[in-house]
């Protein structure tokens, strides 16, 4: 994956990658001015393990409602640019895939979301990393 390539990219907000792959983004996103979230599936062991690290790790405000709903709300809030690395999917994916589709799809709907709100500006970018 060329990491340039995604972080401009107006049409992808979630892809999956390799750990070195996520690795190469982060550095690219960090020298472009992004600020870079690291997420642990292995932390996510059900929803609501799930959005609790969310919510942590990317330091959602106090009246965060703890449902998917609210994680859209927040994430469509954020500032600038952001970059999102969720380690060992693989994980998840084995334990409760339909959790780990849920999430992508919100992902990608916040990361579209954002991008139409700021009319074409990238602002949210998420990576499965296996």
């Amino acid at each position: 994956m060329e990491a340039e390539k995604f972080l401009l990219s107006t049409e992808d907000f979630c892809a999956d990658a390799s750990v070195t792959e996520g690795e190469a983004l982060s550095a690219s996103a960090l020298a472009r001015g992004w600020k870079v979230y690291r997420l642990d599936a292995r932390r996510m062991t059900d929803k609501k393990a799930l959005l609790d690290h969310l919510a942590a790790e990317l330091a959602f405000p106090a009246y965060f409602g703890g449902n998917w709903d609210a994680v859209m709300d927040c994430l469509t809030d954020f500032d600038g640019k952001s970059l999102v690395l969720v380690a060992d999917c693989a994980l998840l994916e084995k334990s409760d895939p339909a959790l780990l589709a849920d999430f992508r799809d919100v992902m990608d709907s916040a990361g579209r979301s954002l991008h139409e709100f700021r009319k074409g500006a990238a602002g949210l970018k998420t990576i499965f990393l296996r």
